[in-house]
């Protein structure tokens, strides 16, 4: 029969394991916000993912405006 591990060392681990978690999130928090020019803390992690997806939606947006704008300005080779 397996011994039961008591509830108390069960929750210690539990602790440890979501510790790490918070700090690791908590890193990666800081080290976008650090990409996006937001200071630390300054907006929530709800926040901060929103203003990732803005800035994703405009710069795709800017990359479509400047395909198309070179697409006309390349001059087309005809074949001969």
């Amino acid at each position: 029969m397996k011994d039961r591990v008591p509830a108390e060392v069960q929750l210690v681990a539990l602790q440890a394991t979501y510790d790490s978690y918070r700090k690791s999130t908590m890193d990666l928090w800081r080290e976008l916000s650090d990409i996006m020019d937001i200071p630390i803390m300054q907006e929530s992690l709800v926040e901060l993912i929103w203003s990732v997806r803005m800035r994703i939606e405009r710069l795709n947006s800017r990359i479509e405006i400047l395909e198309s704008t070179g697409a006309q300005a390349v001059p087309r080779r005809h074949k001969e």
